[in-house]
């Protein structure tokens, strides 16, 4: 397992979604065989796998740290879901910006 292999597979299986409750953003790849799933989440070191009554499965990628991290890996070798990644990219970027920004409460 490597990262290229893991960005061919994001590009012809994966999923981005922008949520607009909190600006979050979650990578979703699905599969029907768990195997390969679970190889990518054993090397990654974090992602969720679900099981749908309809036989497909995903591997799901939220947090704001492990959605950087993944990005970070597979964007050099992405082709498909460039423009999607650098959007969701841009996205946790501002967020980071307006936490940052975010005045103090309490004394």
């Amino acid at each position: 397992m490597n990262n290229p292999y893991i960005a061919g597979f994001f590009d012809g299986e994966g999923h981005v979604q922008l949520r607009r409750t909190g600006n979050s953003v979650v990578l979703t790849i699905a599969q029907r065989r768990p195997a390969v799933l679970e190889a990518i989440r054993d090397f990654l070191g974090y992602g969720a796998i679900y099981y749908r009554r309809n036989g497909n499965i995903s591997l799901q990628i939220s947090g704001r740290s492990n959605v950087w991290d993944f990005i970070d890996r597979v964007l050099p070798y992405t082709v498909v879901k460039r423009d999607e990644l650098l959007v969701a990219q841009r996205r946790l970027e501002k967020v980071k910006v307006y936490k940052k920004r975010l005045p103090k409460t309490g004394d």
